[in-house]
């Protein structure tokens, strides 16, 4: 059977074979007459590529990569609390109540000194933060079957609306002038982590948590400053004197082994929460930790909300429960004036504010790395 020129505009069925053709060739069956070549129905061996019998161009449906968020820790530095209206009062009682001295002294026929329960209100507004994603039917319809782009979307808004609460928090909570000077220090080139020649990390922790007007619950720090902790001659000592040669956990290690949050307790020291979550900031530029070279030590009590007036958490999230009553309002609409098909717009987003109720209680250690 004879090879004719290779030529586009030959009448072929659409269907061949490989049966028995040599490697880089087809069997085709002619459609209808063609001179020189041969009659309708006639089969005909042609030379092909890949790109001839195949959909090169068509997207894999076996396959999808792409990214993860790490661990977010704004809502353990700074739990949410709902509340039903977006703006309003919020009462604190003085530290006076429990810490200052007064005379008590009284002289039998003298008058008894009094004192007065002291406490203030402050005011208290949410701030709306949103996210919206236009999905159009045709992107939905012809996406492979891994690929459902309207989930895709909405957890793509969900996850860049944690990410700009880490990031507001976390700054909130690294500003030297939200503390107390007395609860504050930032570290001289000596006192490095890293590489100071006069470094002692223990003794800095230390001296930030007996300066807090609460017991300290909590320390927060990222994984390079954890990392230059951990090493520290002096840390390892005393690990090894309070747990001896033992290895660390398994959930520790298995969380070391992902990069992911960490929670390491160390005896004599409130929980360390190494916080991994990474940011790229909006001008563009290069990945770094949404928690910088600061160490950050908070008070956060058991027992959920304060009600009782003798509990405190040094950062507090007020969210409005909203529309949803569960804090985090979803919609999702079709826009007019978007072609024949259009698409969906899907919405997510809640009202809130942060704040930090008492700036004596924990602390900031600044700039611990060089």
């Amino acid at each position: 059977m004879s090879q004719p020129p290779r030529s586009p505009n030959l009448p072929l069925d659409t269907r061949s074979s490989q049966d028995g053709a040599p490697p880089g060739h087809r069997y085709f069956t002619l459609a209808e007459d063609v001179d020189g070549v041969g009659r309708a129905g006639t089969r005909i061996l042609m030379a092909v590529t890949p790109a001839e019998v195949g959909d090169q161009a068509r997207e894999l449906d076996t396959y999808l990569a792409g990214f993860s968020p790490y661990a977010f820790c704004a809502d353990l530095l700074s739990p949410v609390v709902l509340v039903d209206k977006e703006k309003g009062k919020r009462r604190d009682f003085s530290m006076e109540n429990m810490f200052e001295v007064v005379p008590t002294e009284v002289g039998r026929n003298g008058a008894i000194k009094e004192i007065s329960h002291a406490s203030a209100t402050t005011d208290y507004q949410t701030f709306e933060h949103g996210l919206a994603s236009y999905i159009p039917w045709g992107a939905q319809n012809e996406a492979v079957e891994l690929y459902d782009v309207r989930a895709a979307s909405g957890e793509m808004c969900m996850v860049k609306l944690d990410l700009s609460r880490e990031v507001r928090v976390f700054a909130h909570a690294t500003t030297l002038t939200n503390w107390a000077s007395t609860n504050r220090t930032t570290l001289g080139s000596t006192a490095k982590w890293d590489n100071g020649s006069a470094k002692n990390p223990r003794a800095d922790l230390h001296a930030r948590i007996t300066a807090s007007s609460q017991p300290v619950t909590d320390i927060f720090m990222n994984p390079d400053v954890a990392f230059w902790f951990l090493g520290d001659t002096e840390v390892r000592a005393y690990l090894k004197q309070m747990m001896g040669d033992n290895a660390l956990p398994p959930d520790v290690a298995r969380s070391a082994d992902t990069q992911g949050y960490m929670k390491l307790s160390i005896e004599g020291f409130p929980p360390i929460h190494i916080c991994p979550a990474k940011r790229i900031p909006a001008a563009g530029g290069a990945l770094t930790y949404v928690l910088g070279d600061d160490v950050i030590l908070t008070c956060n009590p058991p027992g959920g909300l304060p009600r009782d007036g003798k509990r405190l958490m040094t950062f507090t999230t007020f969210r409005a429960k909203g529309r949803s009553g569960v804090g985090v309002t979803t919609n999702e609409y079709i826009p007019q004036g978007r072609g024949i098909n259009g698409g969906t717009m899907f919405e997510v987003g809640y009202g809130e504010t942060h704040f930090i109720t008492n700036n004596t209680a924990g602390g900031l250690i600044k700039d611990v790395l060089s």
